[in-house]
């Protein structure tokens, strides 16, 4: 449920806009339409009602031969939406004046969901091999790492393998929390990131061994 001083308060802020500030007639229309949904005055919410009262026109005005209202409620409608495509985008309120009707909707907006991720930070890239020939020289580096040592597998209590195995573990663990909230856009720098560091790791625990 709305207050009314919340949609009062929201109508000050459309019609104070550039878009309805420049234009008398369409904010005078926005305003009737709005206060009389408000008070209940759905029944004055008519084209022959707005033109009399709104466009000052004769009580026998012909809505065929003269279509001013329908003409105001076009742009009425144009202007609430450059307003909160632009001013108005973190409103909390949104007010609309559907097709075809005089009687404005009125709802909640929900918080605009973030789609530039520009301003995260992410690990700068290091120089690596990279494609076929880099993926070769990857797996064969995991295979001599498995296999060195007399029995098949790397010693544990080497400190050079224990520490790339606590770094191998901390850095997969980092991946994985970048994986979970980066775009794809920034997915392939991430990755290639990763594997330059796998990179080192397992040349470094190399030369340990």
């Amino acid at each position: 449920m709305f207050q009314q001083a919340e949609i009062d308060a929201q109508l000050q802020r459309i019609l104070a806009s550039p878009a309805f500030a420049a234009s008398p007639r369409s904010t005078q229309f926005l305003a009737y339409c709005v206060r009389n949904g408000l008070d209940g005055n759905a029944i004055h919410l008519k084209e022959t009602t707005i033109a009399v009262e709104v466009f000052n026109r004769a009580p026998g005005y012909d809505p065929k031969s003269d279509p001013i209202v329908r003409v105001h409620a076009r742009r009425v409608r144009e202007k609430l939406a450059l307003y909160y495509r632009t001013a108005g985008s973190a409103d909390p309120i949104r007010i609309e004046l559907p097709k075809g009707r005089y009687i404005p909707s009125v709802c909640r907006t929900l918080p605009t969901r973030k789609t530039d991720f520009s301003d995260w930070p992410t690990e700068p890239a290091r120089d690596a091999p990279v494609g076929r020939h880099g993926t070769e020289r990857l797996q064969a580096q995991m295979t001599a790492t498995r296999t060195s040592g007399n029995s098949g597998v790397t010693d544990p209590t080497d400190s050079g393998s224990v520490a790339a195995r606590e770094t191998g573990v901390s850095g997969i663990r980092g991946l994985a929390r970048v994986v979970a909230i980066t775009p794809l856009s920034l997915l392939a720098a991430v990755l290639k990131s990763s594997l330059a560091w796998i990179d080192d790791c397992l040349w470094r625990l190399k030369g340990a061994d």
